[in-house]
């Protein structure tokens, strides 16, 4: 609920107003940027989210300007506009790539890349995003991140067509990791992997097990 947050909106009306810090404006406009993003108003929330943008440019914080950009993606993503969204989670992921220890914070971005460039059936672009996800995937020995991916590239590989390749990446994604969120979508991925294989049985065991998980 918006209106329990108005201590929020009130110091980043106030600190726009009269503070000379760009830093300590612009991460309050975020925080009141985010706060209408998870309450789904979106011209309020790019409102706040790109002025805090263009605050952070005005600043050396690299790390402060990487997350403006990715919740500026989120936003768009939210707003179903991918191609919108795509141009600020790539921002993010390369302005996190310039901070030590923030691997994670670069995986998220290139998911999030990799779900937008799904959206807009590009799946060429998604699976090069995956594999540059993966790589500081396996280097971290990030499982989560690594099935999460893998599970990506299946889904894409099979929009393309390529089913063997969809089928290898999904097992691989269920084998190392049973315990993620994204176990459902995996087995679902599955199903209509084997389904379009022609693997009745298979495709019917995995659309039950997807099915036991949602409920």
């Amino acid at each position: 609920d918006v209106a329990k947050d108005t201590m929020i909106f009130k110091a980043a009306h106030y600190l726009n107003v009269y503070s000379n810090d760009d830093r300590q404006k612009a991460t309050a406009n975020l925080y009141a940027g985010c706060v209408y993003k998870e309450n789904n108003e979106f011209t309020k929330a790019m409102e706040y989210l790109l002025n805090a943008r263009s605050l952070a440019n005005n600043t050396e914080d690299i790390n402060l300007k990487a997350l403006i950009n990715s919740q500026v993606g989120e936003a768009f993503y939210n707003e179903n506009l991918p191609d919108s969204a795509i141009s600020y989670q790539k921002q993010a992921f390369w302005l996190y790539s310039e901070i030590a220890d923030k691997e994670d914070e670069q995986m998220a971005c290139a998911y999030q890349t990799v779900a937008n460039y799904a959206k807009t059936s590009n799946h060429d672009r998604a699976l090069h995003y995956i594999g540059i996800g993966l790589k500081i995937a396996e280097k971290t020995n990030n499982l989560k991140f690594k099935s999460r991916f893998l599970n990506s590239a299946g889904n894409n590989y099979r929009k393309k067509g390529l089913l063997k390749e969809a089928k290898s990446a999904l097992l691989h994604a269920l084998e190392i990791n049973k315990e993620d969120r994204v176990i459902p979508t995996i087995y679902n991925n599955l199903s209509k992997t084997y389904h379009d294989l022609g693997q009745k049985d298979s495709a019917l065991y995995y659309g039950k097990e997807s099915f036991k998980l949602y409920e």
